[in-house]
């Protein structure tokens, strides 16, 4: 993100996955577009936006146009919750998104009525983007490597921080055997329903430098590890020291 001009925009799906980093807004001052609220300010010195985008791919995309294309934001953090697909990962790890992929996006072969699905077979599609005014498909995005490198130098005592995949979609995996074959087949470390639609839509909007935060908040491989969302504040505790990082 060399050379950036222009506030960091944080975007967050839940009230619980913002509300310390809105309380941590120098000059707070709020605006709203439609039903979407944008709080701005400035952390350590440096102008930041906050979106409350709801959760979905659609409200995070819309938020992230809406930051970039109205406020002007010049790099774009997806900060908040994620379910473990890794094995290896508890609750209160952090996963910092060096790259996305869409977990919904699939092209299922032809099955007779009564044949049931396969999910094993279903082919990768990919999303359209445009490239030189041209559309073409990608499967997945990456971060910004200096947004990245900010981000792991900055100390987290709350559990592991790991630089992975994030899988974003419309969906809430819960069957352990679809989990698995999301993690072996797309690499994918832990879902939301936010980073990849983030990511794409900072493509589409001139390649802004986009990284995705998220937190482990529940996993299906340990029974005792069921959603808690409280784990955000460590979340943006985080997020606020990779902001000063950055700033």
């Amino acid at each position: 993100m060399e050379g950036r001009v222009g506030p960091i925009a944080v975007i967050g799906a839940l009230e619980e996955e913002i509300d310390l980093v809105n309380a941590a807004l120098c000059d707070r001052r709020t605006e709203w577009a439609g039903e979407y609220r944008f709080d701005f300010g400035t952390i350590a010195g440096t102008d930041v936006v906050v979106a409350h985008s709801f959760m979905g791919m659609a409200n995070s995309a819309a938020a992230t146009a809406l930051a970039v294309a109205r406020f002007g934001a010049g790099a774009v953090l997806s900060i908040g919750t994620a379910g473990a697909h890794n094995p290896a990962l508890h609750t209160g790890d952090i996963v910092l998104g060096s790259r996305t992929v869409n977990d919904n996006s699939h092209m299922t072969a032809h099955r007779d009525r009564g044949s049931g699905s396969d999910v094993g077979a279903w082919e990768v599609m990919g999303n359209e983007v445009g490239v030189c005014g041209s559309p073409e498909l990608r499967i997945e995005f990456f971060c910004d490597a200096g947004m990245l490198a900010a981000a792991q130098a900055v100390p987290y005592g709350g559990g592991r921080l790991v630089v992975g995949t994030v899988a974003s979609g419309d969906v809430w995996n819960k069957e352990i055997d679809r989990i698995d074959a999301l993690h072996r087949g797309r690499g994918s470390d832990c879902e939301d329903m936010e980073t990849f639609s983030v990511a794409q839509t900072c493509w589409q909007l001139g390649r802004v430098p986009w990284l995705g935060v998220r937190i482990v908040s529940n996993s299906e491989h340990f029974p005792d590890e069921v959603f808690d969302v409280s784990v955000a504040q460590k979340c943006q505790a985080f997020a606020l020291d990779v902001i000063a990082a950055l700033a």
